[in-house]
């Protein structure tokens, strides 16, 4: 049985992250993806650090629809590799997880 999840991606900046979330809903690979502008990532790549703004998507999916978002992500995405984190969703508001459910067949 398909258990929900929580899908976290980070990208450079807002229309990225809108044309992500858009293609992923419109799939149906996600019910929805909430956009958080003002993040702020410190990090190491390649031997260098960066310190740069971010924006970050939130998918709510479920862990059989994980593989083709990831693919889709990927595919989209500008980073050569990008932070696609899937987090499982243990409990939650029970119309809520339905309405994950619904929107991801």
């Amino acid at each position: 049985m398909a258990q929900p999840i929580l899908v976290t991606v980070t990208a450079p900046h807002e229309d990225v992250a809108v044309s992500l979330a858009q293609a992923a809903v419109e799939q149906r690979l996600a019910a929805g993806g909430n956009i958080v502008r003002g993040l702020r990532s410190i990090y190491r790549w390649k031997d260098k650090l960066f310190d740069e703004a971010e924006v970050m998507i939130l998918f709510q999916t479920t862990d059989e629809r994980f593989e083709a978002l990831r693919a889709l992500l990927v595919s989209l995405h500008p980073y050569e590799c990008p932070e696609i984190i899937a987090t499982p969703i243990t409990q939650g508001h029970s119309p809520y997880l339905a309405w994950i459910f619904e929107n991801t067949g």
